[in-house]
This record gives C-alpha cells, structure tokens and sequence, in this order.
C-alpha cells in the first residue's frame, strides 16, 4: 500500500513538473520499499533520480543526501556491484570527514563496508586499514554486542591471514568465535562452521 501511495505521489509531482525536496523524498521512499523487496534495478532507478535531485536542490553535506548515497551505495553491495559500491562509499567517507563526523556510526558501518568488499576482492592491504579503522569505531558506537562488530571481528581474521600476520588472525579468529557464542543473533549459525 505505501509503495502505490508513493508511486501516485510521484506521478502527481511529474504533472507539476515540481522537482524539488519533497519530491526527492519520495523517490526515497520508493527507492527503499523497492530495495527491500530486493527489487535492486527499480530501486536504483529512484534513488538515482533522488540523488540527482538532491544534488541540485540540497549541500553536499545535508544529511538526507548522505543517507542517499548510503542507500545507494549498500543497494550496489546487495546487488554484487562491488565498484560501484565502492564508488558510493568512498563518497560518504569524504562527506564524513569533511564534517569532521567520524564518531558517527554511519561512519562506521562505511569503513566496516569498505573494508568488507576490498576484502571480497583480494585488496588485502585496503582491508586492513578500512577493517582496522572501523573496529573502535564500531565498538564505542554501535557496541561489542552489535552484528557490526561480530563482522568486523570475523572479516579481521581472514584479512590478517591474508597478509601474513598469523599471530593476529588467530587472535581475532579466537575473538569471533567467542563473539559468536555469547551472542544471541542468528549470525553465530553462519559465523561458527566458517571458522
């Protein structure tokens, strides 16, 4: 139902030839409810006009933008267009730092995203630093017992592997794990039998 609310908004907004903020919003709104019913190329189609949109009529900085570019960036993710996330992500991590908002978890979770993906595609040094930066990060803003942080763990161990740190890998391998165990999410069944 709020999807055809949404589309009949839009389509009101079209006659007017009234592009501006609140039209922005709901080609969000659009954007989300297609991307959760993983229907990634409408959901890509919206949101990219409501970046273009935003993009004229709102500063870089605004935060509905950033939440766009966010959006945007994890539905690339979703859909295992790892440039193009990438692409997205770096883009939000400039944003943050431009307004010096890197206690921000949204932050975080773009490091922790980052690094996921540099890791996913065999740039080991990358990940490392992405995955590294956003540990504390992701501990003192989201907590030890968020699924951030059990990823975070998780990915650290493989990526010390990869370059070679032995004795860190088994520290965080031993650190997922135990994360894992005393966590009560569903993402210990997947973590574990990995290990």
């Amino acid at each position: 139902q709020a999807l055809e609310m949404y589309l009949k908004a839009e389509e009101s907004y079209k006659q007017v030839d009234n592009f501006d903020e609140a039209y922005s919003f709901i080609l969000f709104n659009i954007g989300s409810i297609y991307s959760k019913r993983k229907n990634y190329s409408e959901a890509l189609k919206f949101l990219q006009e409501c970046e273009r949109i935003q993009k004229i009529k709102l500063d870089k900085h605004n935060p509905a933008y950033l939440q766009t570019l966010a959006c945007i960036a994890d539905l690339y993710d979703n859909a295992q267009s790892p440039i193009e996330a990438l692409n997205y992500y770096h883009q939000c991590e400039e944003v943050y730092k431009e307004l010096q908002d890197e206690r921000n978890p949204e932050y975080a979770k773009t490091l922790l995203n980052i690094g996921k993906i540099c890791l996913f595609r065999s740039e080991v040094p990358k990940a490392l630093k992405y995955l590294q930066l956003s540990e504390p990060l992701i501990r003192t803003t989201l907590g030890e017992q968020s699924g951030e942080y059990l990823l975070t763990l998780c990915l650290l161990a493989p990526t010390y592997l990869g370059v070679r740190d032995f004795v860190k890998s088994i520290e965080y391998s031993k650190k997922c794990v135990e994360r894992a165990i005393q966590s009560n999410n569903n993402f210990n069944r997947m973590v574990i039998p990995s290990l």
